[in-house]
């Protein structure tokens, strides 16, 4: 599990730094190929200038008539380097990572040339994060991990009496929340729901695991040394719930959730794994280990901006014919 953690964040980082030198990669490709093309335009440019002035001469156009075909003609060489620059950087925005890409096309009254510029603006994060907030609804993603453990007949003192490795049995949740504001212009309270996946893995203390005994789950001895022992269950969850703001600054607020939850047993699984004759061994066994099909909750959450302090707390025993309560506390990070 935290590898999986260390991998995502680590390939979020990695996709960021990749896309800036892509985009500045595609950037510098772009501008090479404009340049060329827009100096043959200007040679094009010049021809026709040298045409007109040359029937002037010959007394073919007025002065006046010729300052017209000259501006007309201008346009149209101007107006086909904009449509080019047009089309480059179209496609260079999707290079872009919070970044505008802004053109201009000018002619050079002194040079008597086309000249064009690209401007790179740097978005500012601080607007782009104001006008996400105020939107009445959003939906936002979020990944979270921390710690997993049970207690005894919904008793949080027997936490430390506990079966299970206090920091060894950890949990990983992935998914997304939808946030609709009550009212319409207040960013103060919100009505929030979504759905994720949840990984819960246990680790009994000890050389022990898990075994179903006449239809009763039961942690007993493996009998010699294991180097894991875990069991983890995969859920589908539905978080329902309320989330408070409290706006601190004009960008930063302190928020309050608060709310319960449904969800579903996708998958249960248990790993064993250790030595026989210095020959290592494991031993993965699928099945539902009296883990009950069904659970529900409650949850909360207090933290600033993107970030909180997560809890969710089942009300249901995690396994069938026992008084074990599943809890789970750790940091929650919204995308």
């Amino acid at each position: 599990m935290k590898k999986l953690l260390l991998i995502i964040l680590t390939l979020g980082t990695a996709g960021t730094y990749a896309q800036n030198k892509d985009f500045d990669a595609q950037l510098k490709k772009m501008t090479q190929q404009i340049d060329s093309i827009v100096l043959l335009k200007n040679k094009m440019l010049q021809k026709q200038v040298d045409s007109i002035n040359s029937l002037v001469k010959t007394n073919k156009y007025t002065s006046a008539e010729a300052e017209l075909v000259k501006k007309e003609v201008v346009k149209h060489y101007a107006d086909e380097v904009d449509y080019l620059i047009f089309k480059y950087t179209y496609n260079l925005k999707k290079w872009a990572n919070d970044q505008e890409v802004v053109k201009q096309v000018k002619y050079d009254e002194q040079q008597k040339v086309i000249k064009y510029t690209i401007r790179i603006i740097e978005q500012n994060s601080k607007k782009k994060k104001e006008k996400r907030q105020i939107s009445r609804s959003y939906s936002r993603w979020y990944l979270a991990a921390g710690f997993n453990n049970i207690i005894d007949d919904k008793q949080i003192n027997t936490l430390n009496e506990s079966p299970y490795g206090l920091w060894q049995s950890r949990f990983l949740e992935f998914g997304f929340n939808h946030k609709t504001a009550l009212a319409k212009h207040s960013k103060f309270a919100y009505f929030t729901y979504g759905a994720n996946i949840t990984w819960n893995t246990l680790k009994p203390t000890g050389d022990k695991y898990h075994e179903v005994v006449n239809d009763t789950l039961q942690i007993v001895d493996f009998g010699q040394e294991l180097s894991t022992s875990k069991l983890r269950n995969v859920w589908l969850r539905v978080p329902v719930g309320m989330e408070f703001h409290f706006h601190t600054s004009k960008y930063n607020h302190i928020k309050l959730g608060l709310g319960a939850y449904g969800k579903l047993r996708i998958k249960t699984k248990q790993k064993l794994a250790y030595s026989v004759n210095d020959i290592d061994s494991d031993l993965v066994q699928k099945g539902q280990f009296n883990v009950q099909s069904f659970n529900y909750g409650l949850f909360t959450e207090l933290g600033e901006n993107n970030w909180s302090i997560y809890v969710n707390y089942d009300l249901d025993s995690l396994f069938k014919h026992h008084s074990w309560q599943q809890i789970a506390f750790g940091l929650k990070w919204e995308m």
